[in-house]
């Protein structure tokens, strides 16, 4: 069964990276510009993972992630940073991401995250 996946990120380029990434999978992929819109998605949509940027115009990662907890929301994120500080990967999985991508794409890192949900639900 298909799966929904919700990509959230402010450069155009990223977000068809990643859908090129994705582009053998028979997922359904929603993507969108800001966080306050991937929050409006998440809600409607209810995907099945979330590969969200850290830093964005409106509501950066971390706030991401709070809303997310105050949701109740259980959804895996995945987030995409640049970032490359251990301090940053450590704070982020202590919010429980599921994984955190620096921003070069590692095709066999994105596939597995999806692999990884098909497991559930």
């Amino acid at each position: 069964m298909a799966k929904t996946i919700l990509i959230i990120d402010d450069p155009r380029l990223w977000r068809m990276l990643l859908r090129r990434v994705m582009s053998n999978s028979d997922h359904t992929i929603i993507k969108v510009a800001d966080e306050t819109a991937g929050l409006q998605v998440a809600e409607q949509e209810q995907p099945n993972l979330i590969f969200s940027c850290l830093l964005m115009p409106e509501l950066n990662g971390f706030e991401f992630l709070e809303q997310r907890r105050a949701h109740d929301w259980t959804v895996p994120v995945v987030v995409l940073t640049a970032d490359i500080h251990a301090q940053i990967r450590s704070d982020l999985l202590e919010l429980n991401v599921q994984d955190v991508l620096y921003k070069t794409i590692d095709t066999t890192a994105v596939n597995q995250s999806i692999v990884n949900i098909r497991g559930n639900n």
